[in-house]
């Protein structure tokens, strides 16, 4: 009996840990300058999103993420999988 407890309970932590860091990885993945890290021939179309209604230029300073629009947002494995890719 106690073996069982000892086994679902390191079950629990095993998925807690995926839950949480996965999704914590996803999360610091998903800002802009992570993603400039890797694609720094976009340099010049990193300038003018910066000057851009859409990188906080506007009257409200809302600014979407390159995530926002180049990533899918209708589906959480979706996304995984093309971020991955």
């Amino acid at each position: 009996m106690k073996n069982i407890f000892i086994k679902i309970c390191l079950f629990c932590i095993v998925v807690f840990v995926i839950f949480f860091g996965g999704n914590s990885l996803i999360h610091a993945t998903s800002d802009d300058k992570f993603c400039t890290v890797c694609h720094e021939w976009m340099d010049p179309m990193v300038e003018a999103y910066g000057q851009s209604i859409h990188g906080g230029a506007n009257n409200h300073g809302f600014k979407a993420s390159c995530a926002s629009c180049h990533l899918p947002n209708d589906s959480y494995v979706k996304y995984v999988f093309k971020k991955k890719v």
